[in-house]
């Protein structure tokens, strides 16, 4: 029985020290916003601004007409913001030094989710204002 609970917790250790060489060498995401003027809709509908939020890891890499030649976007199903790859369980796995996707050679673009009802209240809100210049 001691022998069994000197291999649990030696496995509890080397579990940690692992979980903290990870976190020390987890790539810090830059953060920015773009914001696309004028978008059109296929209903033809035109939004003055469209703002989106993205984070990446990473630098790109451009070739001679300037072209990124090292992205890659990670597109997920679920629901969250794409925060979730940034976590120690993921990205020490994906990003790090020598992982899949390590960081220092690609330039990856963790997705977030699609909002459309809050592209819906925003062309909505656009409506109710140029309904309001016309009054």
């Amino acid at each position: 029985m001691t022998t069994l609970r000197v291999a649990i917790f030696a496995a509890a250790v080397a579990l940690l020290l692992t979980s903290a060489s990870w976190s020390q060498e987890l790539p810090v995401p830059t953060e920015g916003d773009y914001v696309a003027h004028d978008f059109h809709f296929r209903s033809g509908e035109v939004l003055p601004e469209l703002k989106l939020h993205y984070r990446t890891l990473g630098h790109p890499v451009r070739d001679a007409n300037g072209h990124v030649k090292n992205a890659v976007l990670i597109a997920h199903g679920t629901t969250g913001s794409g925060k979730g790859f940034l976590n120690p369980s993921f990205a020490g796995v994906l990003f790090g030094p020598g992982e899949l996707l390590d960081s220092r050679r690609y330039y990856v673009i963790p997705s977030r989710r699609h909002r459309p009802r809050r592209l819906q209240q925003a062309k909505q809100r656009h409506a109710r204002e140029i309904s309001a210049v016309r009054l």
